[in-house]
């Protein structure tokens, strides 16, 4: 169900023929993805057994979220009022407006259809990798959903390909994260250099003070003396 109508393909032996069928494919999408769990109240609270932070805030969705959902936006056009709805809302849908959008991908013909455009389809989408964008976008959507714990209706995500004229790539966010460690790393070493130079220098501070007091004690005491 999570390949296009009519795609044919052979798998360990098996021939499979794609039906295209999103609503069949989200169930089956559910079944990779643990989305509740018998200790978990709501949906979001873990993704494989693995807990993650509650949803909150604004995110971007960059990389493989941008380039199957774009293609989802543009070649959603087999039920034209969820793709037109998506297009109006683009780069900000809703979950619910991406899960309505899935039929009309999902469902277009392979062999009398998308074949005939595979190699200018879509700008991000190559010929050898239009046959997984139906089951791309119904993962990404169901694991947004139903994962992580997206409301239907929040708008909470931008899908974009560049963020102020550069392009975002999870390498850039492995280095930036990377760098924000050996940056923590480096301000702790300072701080402690400096908590250290700190109590030495006060130390050398007593050590000179007592030294510069107690000539003074005992020339008072001398003076005491002679009187």
């Amino acid at each position: 169900p999570c390949t296009f109508n009519g795609y044919q393909i052979e798998w360990k032996g098996h021939h499979l023929l794609g039906t295209g069928d999103s609503e069949a494919c989200v169930r089956q999408v559910k079944r990779l993805i643990p989305h509740l769990e018998p200790d978990t109240a709501e949906l979001g609270g873990r993704v494989g057994g693995v807990e993650h932070p509650e949803v909150r805030g604004k995110f971007f969705a960059m990389s493989l979220y941008f380039f199957s959902l774009d293609s989802l936006r543009e070649l959603s056009t087999a039920d034209p009022e969820a793709h037109e709805a998506l297009n109006r809302s683009w780069p900000t849908p809703s979950i619910d407006e991406l899960y309505d959008a899935l039929t009309g991908l999902c469902s277009r013909d392979w062999h009398n259809d998308l074949v005939h455009i595979q190699h200018n389809s879509h700008a991000f989408t190559r010929a050898e990798v239009l046959p997984h964008r139906c089951f791309e976008s119904v993962y990404m959507v169901t694991l947004l959903r139903d994962g992580f714990g997206f409301a239907p209706e929040s708008r909470d995500i931008t899908f974009t390909f560049l963020v102020d004229g550069s392009e975002v790539e999870w390498s850039l966010g492995l280095a930036l994260s990377m760098h924000a460690e050996e940056f923590k790393a480096d301000m702790e070493l300072q701080q402690s250099v400096e908590a250290n130079l700190t109590a030495e220098q006060q130390e050398c501070r007593t050590d000179a003070a007592a030294t510069f007091t107690t000539p003074s004690i005992l020339a008072a005491a001398v003076t005491t003396t002679h009187a």
